[in-house]
């Protein structure tokens, strides 16, 4: 499981550091260049911020900005721009600078967020996740924070509500304002650890046209990013703007990083492998002298060994390569390990997926009167993103069931299965089917949006607004070379090897002759499977905003809203991936559901002092909201938070949030998604009942032995028994009785904005934050070696060893002992708490202040720095508490204990240079919890180097470049095998560069 759940606490940040012309704050005087906003501030941008709205403003290409400003994570409008909750800022500009043409890559450079599911994900078919990038703060996970359009929801990409933030062309993005504490009494559920809030640029005449491309210095992972943005203002009081945006991205595959060869291969191999039945053993006699013949020392190779091909029809031992020929000398496909054992790699699986992406955003507004303007916007993306898996396989229940009669079967091994004493039983192979091809999925992604709405003023300074609107996604995923189990079966099971069937048949027993089959034969098992996964949500608000009294300290203001909205899901698996015949992928259901929620909030600003000593300001804010779903009940979430200024310099805030988060329909409705899990390879991971694994060699290893017979390793083979595939099928299902999640967050901070008389220092903001959060009723599942560390005792889960243990019961073993496919329902498991602190500093220094020149332009010094105090899960109620901050594993989300950006930026009138660098701390690896008597090596401190540029050639002509990861520095070995967290922690791809240009017109 990774859930991972924690506030934002951080000052307001970008990813480089803002510029000279930083947003000013309020209470500045017109013209002052304020450089950095604080953790007290929010940006202000121009213009319709939607649900965040101020009241009407004339349209134009200079709108001004309102008086009162809503800032993201309140529905209040006030002109102070103070925020009770921290909220980080990016400007648009720092969007361009990072050199990313996917949203997520930049966002995620930014120490609150932890790297989720990317636009590169390699991820299963099934998953509806192929290509989707989305944002996860902090780890609690990506259907935790709320991702929003100018304060208003965005399409879900899948059943689990998760929103592909890519599908927003970057040209109409202003700036990204992200709060974290739980802001459900606001927005409502899924906001547990905050809210993305991107912001629409301000409505503009005139034509901007923006190009960057990019690639790695090795020559692959090209991108390509090309945006059109137009706007003029109508007749009358009235504005038009239309985007169109076109990305492209290039595939890297994984044998073009040298890392890829520190990989553990796989132990499924193309040359086929003959796995031994634990109630029909051959003898050891035969053996022995079957393989003395070869020069193989008796004992080498035993009843209980698996069998591999060699092309001439003799065998060797997988376990330890006795008699192994290789049949690519001198490649790195085939691998033999220190202890002899035979693996194999293909390389072309990809590190970073091909995509192609085409966006247009359509937005309208006009002026019906005074007091009241219409408004309608339509978004719409179109994507298609490639993946690859490698080779079919045929292993667990996909195994081929070879009879004895099969005209293939190698001499030397008839002579052996001749002396089982069922010698006409059939026998089991295994092998990376790469005569069938890889497994190339294709997932192309339609989602479109209509907004359209009225607001306007009533008496005062009391606003409305009143908005529907209509969003669908689907995603169709389109498997290529689906390879047939039960055909493959046929053909091996028939008496001439399938001969009669497709020409020449299918020989499974070597590498050379399975290479041979025949177009015929490989149309007859393989073909094209395809899936489709659509939602759908239609909504209603309705909100009201102003001032309900004047106190001393000033006017106390409340919003009230009104909300409806109803989701709905289908998911259409393939009628063979549902019936379960296709290879590596586990039997798939139809699932379809809706969720209906009406919902009705308010919020109080009340401010209590003014002005006064020791209280420049005091306020108090309350929300209160009630959900009523039809699926989960009535629903109550609340917060309270205070901000007080006891001098000008000094900010001091704080509050406590009960937030929510109700099942999504994937959690409700789900009835069997196929799909897999990562185990990890022994010694390190992987299958506790390996021989090799340290639970069998450890202090506990007769216990582990007998618990292995007894969830399902063969007596006769249990000594001798191996597994080394890194991965398990998995099953996903939904659980109709979920309850909805509880998080209580409590945050803590100071922003101190001093006033230096040093010119260096004149600028200067910094912010301490601490959080705290608890989540109670988590919903999640439970992955493959959470299930195996518990089911084995190997973190004291189950210390009596039994085999009805629940994590056990989670999965089954097939006749040979190997893993069956994991069940993983959705649970409300045990919970979770973390705690941490944020800090950040700003200086920005003009050297005109320091008497270099009134053109001598600025320097900008920002850094960021998140520290994990702890991070304890509870996979099941009353089980034990475990810590993983400052932990990292294969299969396994990351906890850095540290992480930071710090950057430093010169700037002139039409020049811009800078540097970035980002840090991420030294890990323990995840054993040091999960298996505390076998741990492995951790991974040291991880620091990456960008350098960026930036040149105004003309009025209206701008220039940028850059490099990013300048030392092309690569990720660290984890878990002593696998240079991957899987999650983006670090950088698989290297050193990449870009360049852009910007012209308006």
């Amino acid at each position: 499981m990774t859930l991972k759940g924690v506030l934002l606490v951080s000052a307001v940040t970008a990813i480089v550091p803002l510029p000279a012309y930083a947003k000013p704050q309020a209470q500045k005087v017109a013209g002052d260049p304020l450089v950095l906003a604080s953790a007290s501030q929010a940006s202000v941008v121009a213009g319709d911020p939607g649900q965040d709205e101020a009241p009407i403003a004339p349209t134009g290409a200079e709108a001004p900005q309102s008086s009162d400003i809503v800032v993201t994570g309140s529905r209040i409008s006030r002109r102070d721009l103070v925020s009770a909750s921290p909220i980080a800022t990016v400007a648009q500009e720092d969007l361009a600078r990072a050199g990313k043409v996917s949203l997520e890559a930049t966002l995620n450079q930014l120490p609150q967020f932890t790297p989720s599911l990317g636009a590169n994900s390699n991820s299963f078919i099934g998953s509806g996740a192929i290509g989707i990038a989305t944002l996860n703060l902090r780890g609690l996970g990506a259907n935790r924070n709320l991702v929003l359009l100018d304060g208003r929801r965005l399409p879900a990409a899948n059943a689990q509500g998760v929103v592909d933030i890519n599908i927003l062309p970057r040209s109409i993005i202003g700036d990204v304002e992200v709060i974290s504490g739980g802001a459900s009494a606001v927005y409502g559920s899924d906001a547990v650890s905050g809210v993305v809030n991107f912001k629409l640029r301000q409505p503009f005449n005139g034509i901007e046209l923006d190009a960057q491309a990019g690639a790695s210095t090795r020559g692959d992972a090209a991108a390509q990013d090309v945006s059109l943005v137009a706007g003029f203002n109508a007749p009358g009081s009235g504005n038009v703007m239309l985007a169109l945006n076109y990305t492209g991205r290039g595939l890297v595959t994984q044998s073009s990083r040298p890392f890829y060869y520190q990989l553990a291969p796989s132990t499924i191999i193309p040359t086929g492998v003959a796995l031994p039945s634990g109630t029909n053993l051959p003898s050891a006699a035969v053996v022995n002298a079957v393989f003395a013949r070869y020069g193989v020392a008796p004992g080498r190779a035993t009843p209980t060994s698996s069998f591999g091909f060699n092309d001439d029809g003799t065998l060797f031992n997988t376990a330890n390569g006795a008699n192994f020929v290789n049949p690519l000398a001198g490649s790195e496909r085939f691998v033999q390990n220190a202890d002899g054992a035979v693996g194999y790699r293909t390389g072309r699986a990809y590190l970073a997926v091909p995509l192609e992406r085409f966006s247009a955003f359509g937005k309208a507004e006009y002026s019906l009167s005074d007091d009241i303007q219409i408004f309608a916007q339509g978004l719409y993306s179109t994507s298609k993103v490639r993946s690859n898996f490698n080779v079919n396989l045929s292993g667990a229940q996909w195994s081929l069931i070879v009879p004895a009669t099969n005209p293939f079967i190698p001499a030397d091994l008839r002579t052996i299965l001749a002396s089982r004493p069922v010698a006409s039983a059939p026998f089991v192979v295994n092998r990376a089917l790469e005569e069938l091809g890889d497994r190339i999925t294709t997932v192309r992604s339609d989602t479109f949006q209509f907004v359209a709405g009225l607001r306007g003023t009533l008496g005062g300074d009391w606003t409305w607004n009143i908005y529907g609107s209509y969003d669908r996604s689907t995603i169709d995923e389109t498997l290529a070379n689906s390879v047939s189990i039960p055909k493959l079966n046929e053909l091996v099971a028939a008496p001439d090897g399938g001969a009669s069937i497709c020409a020449g048949g299918y020989n499974p027993f070597g590498y050379t002759n399975s290479l041979r089959l025949s177009a015929q034969c490989r149309a007859y098992v393989e073909g094209d499977t395809s899936n489709r996964t659509r939602t759908d949500r239609r909504a209603v608000e309705a909100s009201l905003q102003g001032s309900l009294i004047e106190l001393p300290a000033g006017p106390a203001k409340a919003a009230v809203t009104l909300d409806y909205r109803r989701e709905g899901f289908r998911f259409t698996p393939d009628p063979l991936i549902r019936r379960g015949d296709i290879s590596t992928i586990s039997p798939t259901e139809p699932s379809e559901g809706s969720i209906t929620v009406k919902e009705i909030s308010a919020e109080i600003l009340v401010p209590l002092l003014r002005d006064m000593t020791l209280a420049k300001s005091l306020n108090l804010t309350l929300g209160l909201r009630y959900s009523d779903y039809d699926t989960s009940g009535g629903i109550t979430t609340y917060k309270a938070e205070g901000d007080w200024r006891p001098v000008e310099p000094v900010l001091i805030r704080g509050g406590y949030e009960r937030a929510v988060r109700a099942p999504n329909i994937a959690e409700l409705f789900s009835t069997s998604v196929g799909g897999a899990t990562f185990l990890g390879v022994p010694p390190n991971a992987g299958d506790p009942c390996d021989i090799a694994s340290a639970a069998r060699n450890g202090p506990a290893a007769a216990q582990v032995r007998s618990l292995c017979i007894a969830t399902g390793v063969p007596a006769g083979i249990i000594d001798a028994y191996t597994f080394r595939v890194s991965g398990l099928p998995a099953v996903v299902s939904g659980t109709r009785s979920l309850t909805p999640e509880k998080a209580d967050t409590y945050t803590a901070g100071v922003v101190i904005t001093p006033k230096f008389n040093t010119p260096a220092l004149r600028r200067v903001s910094l912010s301490v934050d601490y959080y705290n959060i608890t989540i109670k009723d988590a919903i999640g599942l439970i992955d493959g070696p959470t299930v195996v560390t518990k089911c084995y005792n190997l973190d004291g889960s189950n210390p009596g060893y039994s085999a009805s243990n629940f994590f056990c019961s989670l999965f089954g073993r097939a006749a040979n002992g190997s893993p069956g496919v994991l069940r993983q329902p959705y649970l409300n498991l045990g919970g979770f708490k973390t705690a941490g602190i944020d800090a950040q500093l700003n200086i920005l220094s003009d050297l005109a202040d320091m008497g270099l020149g009134a053109n001598a332009g600025s320097l900008n010094f920002t850094t960021t720095i998140s520290y994990l105090d702890n991070f304890k899960i509870q996979q099941l109620p009353g089980a034990v508490v475990q810590d993983f901050a400052g932990t990292i594993g294969t299969g396994s989300q990351p906890y850095p204990r540290w992480k930071a950006v710090t950057s430093l930026t010169y700037q002139s009138d039409s020049f811009l240079v800078g540097g970035r660098w980002r840090y991420t701390g030294r890990f323990k690896d995840v054993s040091t919890v999960l298996s505390p008597n076998f741990v492995v090596p951790g991974v040291g401190a991880y620091s990456l180097f960008d350098v960026f540029v930036e040149v105004d050639v003309a009025k209206r002509f701008k220039l940028r470049g850059g490099i990013n990861n300048v030392g092309d520095r690569l990720v660290p070995i984890i878990g002593g095998t696998t240079p991957s967290d899987g999650g983006g922690t670090f950088d698989d791809v290297g050193r990449t560069f870009f360049a852009g240009v910007q012209a308006k017109f």
